[in-house]
């Protein structure tokens, strides 16, 4: 490489998935829509890209997602470590590793309960 040349930096690759609602807390939409959730990673000719910033949602397992939306594109979490919750079999909502806010059933309600005010 000469002095004048720029080494080539990762393209940002981002997966978008489609999520089936199943339940609503806020927010427009409704129970059985689908929609897309873009996040950061995924396959791009052959070559795996992983975020270190993201824990890639597993397609098929239900989560509790606090999205963000912009007019003509995917949701987005939002934030890669507070912005989903994989939830148990009993429908709890289970924090990623390094995310200290707990979240439970009875949070989310009275969240939901202080948006609707």
């Amino acid at each position: 490489m000469d002095s004048g040349e720029q080494p080539a930096e990762d393209p940002v690759v981002v997966t978008v998935r489609k999520i089936k609602i199943t339940k609503l807390h806020k927010g427009v939409g409704k129970v059985g829509d689908t929609i897309e959730v873009k996040e950061l990673g995924g396959n791009l000719g052959g070559t795996e890209y992983v975020s270190d910033e993201s824990t890639p949602l597993v397609p098929g397992k239900p989560y509790l997602l606090f999205l963000t939306t912009f007019p003509d594109q995917p949701a987005s979490v939002i934030t890669p470590v507070q912005g989903q919750y994989p939830l148990d079999g009993a429908g709890e909502p289970q924090s990623l590793p390094d995310n200290k806010l707990k979240m439970t059933t009875k949070n989310l309600e009275q969240l939901t309960r202080a948006a609707s005010q």
